[in-house]
């Protein structure tokens, strides 16, 4: 996670916001960015995540792949619409294969 979290930092500017949401879930907040910008940005980070090789406590080498969803605010949505539409997005792209950026209805 700490690795993710360096990956993510390296790519975001400093207007930015990154934070953990969940488990294994992230957000990163992108003010004043289209959602066609901000996947630019996500897939940017997705790529770093799955060409950096992690070693195991065991010494085995892995790699390590994310799903995204992107959700451009909607004037006057709640944060929990918001959130929700992003989420399902994530959700759809694990489901058409995972290690990809989906942008949300």
């Amino acid at each position: 996670l700490a690795e993710f979290a360096n990956i993510i930092r390296k790519n975001i500017r400093h207007v930015d916001t990154a934070f953990r949401y969940g488990g294994e879930e992230f957000v990163i907040l992108f003010p004043f960015v289209i959602a066609n910008k901000a996947t630019v940005a996500v897939e940017k980070i997705r790529r770093q995540l799955e060409q950096k090789d992690f070693i195991t406590d065991d010494g085995e080498t892995v790699n390590i792949t994310a799903s995204a969803g992107v959700a451009t605010y909607i004037s006057k949505e709640g944060s929990d619409s918001f959130i929700k539409r992003a989420d399902k997005a994530m959700y759809q792209a694990k489901l058409n294969g995972k290690n990809r950026a989906l942008i949300a209805d």
